[in-house]
């Protein structure tokens, strides 16, 4: 379930879009339920994704976030159950124009 208001969609929607221009470099469709963000080398962008994703989480619980950490970099990986996945959908066209690989 997702308790977000139409106002409150909207500003979430500018703050994710911020954040991805920001702080991504490069966006994964891993699966139909999953997706994972790859995160620009600082600090700040894993603090902005912890925050971003934990609010969001909050406002629809059936978002799963998580921080990959690999040799090459950090991703924010985003899952959802397959009966929410064009929410995923959706979300993924918040990361245009950034790359999304199949």
């Amino acid at each position: 379930m997702c308790t977000l208001t139409a106002a409150s969609a909207s500003e979430r929607v500018e703050e994710w879009r911020r954040f991805v221009a920001r702080f991504t470099s490069a966006v994964e469709r891993v699966s139909e339920g999953q997706l994972r963000l790859r995160l620009v080398g600082t600090n700040q962008a894993i603090l902005d994704a912890v925050d971003l994703a934990r609010r969001e989480k909050a406002w629809c619980e059936f978002f799963d976030f998580a921080i990959e950490i690999e040799t090459d970099g950090c991703w924010l990986s985003v899952r959802v159950p397959p009966e929410t996945s064009g929410v995923l959908s959706e979300f993924a066209s918040l990361c245009e124009p950034a790359t999304i690989a199949p």
